[in-house]
């Protein structure tokens, strides 16, 4: 990787010398300017990736809001929260291995806090166990909490949630309408 550049002195006595040492200053120059342009494109590359990567996840989470409006039993309403609490999950293990930026993962804030919302409606409603979360299910969300709360804020009040999980003990418990409404993503 080293080249001796007593040799290249050397050899610039030769009639070649002239030659070689030009030769040599111009192949590092070349490198040089090779490895500016291959960081500048993986940095512009990363930025693109990001940005898909944003515009990805605010669809998802703007199509499952949209969907709040059409949740009409007890079934649907657990299927958008633990759609909507797998999403943000996503997004907060992004941001807790620290593949997106704090800008990015701030822009999500009022979803992190929305979902956290979601996570204590699950919990209150029986349909899942605190332990249970804690330890596997949204993990990376709950992590966030914390940094929320470091900065004095909290999940976002109940009557935030739609109107039907707001509702969800006067509700019907019908599976059948889920999968079509709320099936795999």
């Amino acid at each position: 990787m080293f080249i001796d550049l007593s040799t290249v002195v050397l050899e610039a006595n030769s009639p070649y010398g002239e030659w070689l040492a030009g030769g040599t200053i111009a192949a590092f120059v070349a490198i040089a300017v090779s490895i500016f342009f291959s960081y500048k494109e993986q940095k512009a590359s990363n930025q693109t990736q990001m940005m898909d990567m944003f515009q990805s996840y605010s669809k998802q989470l703007t199509d499952l809001i949209q969907r709040e409006s059409d949740l009409k039993t007890q079934a649907e309403c657990e299927a958008y929260a633990m759609n909507y609490l797998d999403t943000v999950d996503q997004i907060a293990y992004l941001y807790n291995k620290e593949f997106i930026s704090d800008k990015i993962s701030w822009y999500f804030e009022n979803h992190f806090r929305y979902g956290l919302t979601i996570h204590d409606w699950l919990i209150n409603h029986h349909i899942t166990e605190a332990a249970a979360t804690e330890k596997d299910l949204w993990a990376d969300l709950l992590k966030i909490s914390h940094i929320l709360r470091e900065e004095s804020l909290d999940k976002l009040p109940e009557d935030q949630l739609p109107y039907a999980m707001q509702e969800y003990d006067s509700l019907k418990r019908d599976v059948r309408s889920v999968d079509a409404k709320f099936g795999e993503k």
